[in-house]
């Protein structure tokens, strides 16, 4: 008789074992979606599932992980195409005032069907090794999705602008750091958030606010800029600060791109139904500032040549924030003039009739040079 428990006991470890294996190991959370809408999970903490072997009692397997905010546990039974949680628990860290507090509390209620038991849910799992996707679906069509490495996907953190779209028209940054910090922890009573930024010759403060029932959203809810005048005037500053700053349009819809490499800003319809003057305005952000080594200093050129009293060049607006330099040279190899780049017009009345050169410097080193004739 024990002899014969032995062998049942090997057949059904070995059948548990067969049945779930491809689920068995650790998982990362990359999204859910709820009624058609989709939540990424793009918090600054390391989201999991680990499905184990080890069975607790009758034919219950142990399964844990960790969220935006706790660990959680329990037990599962899994068959080729199903899986069923239960036995749900969790650590009792108190956040659910901050954002990964509410996206925790969505993924849980979804996990376990909002603490009524158990939660079943089909299984699918596609692609091989490191590229493999867990989709895991209940009856009300809603889906968890994982995958076997991090997403790599975080909102609040400091993007660096690259693209702005406004009424169809792009303007795209050449280089530069306009920048974009998103801060994640809330106002105690009002329950915002704070932004701050840098716009090409402007910096600026606001708060935000993210929102839940139509997928990924913030809110803009104010804005405030210095109010610097940029010499020349900038195309991208105006541009960026508009849409960023159209309380009728405030609302974006939000994604990370690229393996978590640029942050997308689209503006959608106010779920509260305000009047919406421009849908579709697109901000695209990276997450490292643009180089100026990367600008191509050849699209640098004079407006007129021959010159009188100004030199006036021909130049991307964001070049002139950049800390470069600028030096005039004679045909003799004389230092004329010497200065920050930071306007496209630069006096050359004094200078007598001639022919002169002028160097673009990047710390020290010429990185373009241009010859003008003054008159």
């Amino acid at each position: 008789m024990n002899k014969f428990y032995s062998i049942l006991t090997v057949f059904l470890c070995s059948y548990i074992g067969f049945s779930q294996n491809e689920l068995v190991g650790e998982w990362y959370l990359d999204s859910f979606s709820i009624d058609n809408a989709t939540y990424n999970n793009v918090y600054a903490y390391v989201n999991t599932i680990d499905f184990t072997e080890d069975i607790i009692f009758e034919n219950y397997l142990e399964y844990s992980g960790s969220s935006s905010c706790n660990y959680f546990f329990g037990e599962y039974t899994s068959t080729n195409n199903s899986i069923i949680f239960n036995g749900f628990g969790s650590s009792l860290i108190d956040c659910y005032n901050e954002p990964r507090g509410t996206f925790e509390n969505m993924y849980f209620s979804l996990l376990y069907n909002n603490s009524t038991g158990s939660s079943e849910f089909s299984y699918d799992i596609t692609g091989e090794g490191e590229a493999q996707i867990l989709t895991l679906t209940n009856s009300n069509n809603s889906s968890i999705f994982y995958s076997k490495t991090n997403p790599n996907s975080i909102l609040h953190s400091t993007w660096y602008l690259e693209t702005v779209i406004e009424g169809g028209i792009t303007y795209n940054v050449t280089s530069g750091s306009p920048s974009l910090t998103l801060q994640a922890n809330p106002h105690p009573f009002f329950g915002t958030m704070t932004f701050a930024g840098e716009g090409v010759c402007n910096d600026y403060v606001g708060e935000y606010g993210m929102y839940y029932g139509h997928g990924d959203e913030l809110r803009i809810t104010s804005i405030a800029p210095n109010t610097v005048t940029c010499e020349p005037p900038s195309a991208i500053e105006t541009a960026y600060f508009s849409v960023l700053g159209d309380t009728s349009a405030n609302v974006f819809r939000f994604e990370i791109i690229n393996n978590g490499a640029n942050l997308v800003l689209t503006s959608v319809s106010d779920p509260l139904d305000r009047s919406v003057n421009a849908l579709g305005d697109i901000l695209i952000f990276g997450t490292e500032p643009l180089s100026i080594h990367d600008f191509d200093y050849n699209e640098i050129t004079l407006f007129k040549n021959p010159i009188q009293d100004q030199l006036e060049l021909n130049i991307a607006d964001e070049l002139l924030f950049q800390n470069l330099n600028y030096s005039i040279y004679s045909l003799e190899g004389k230092l004329m003039s010497k200065s920050k780049l930071n306007t496209i017009n630069i006096e050359v009345s004094r200078f007598a009739t001639g022919l002169y050169f002028i160097n673009i410097e990047n710390k020290d080193k010429v990185v373009f040079s241009l010859k003008f004739l003054k008159e």
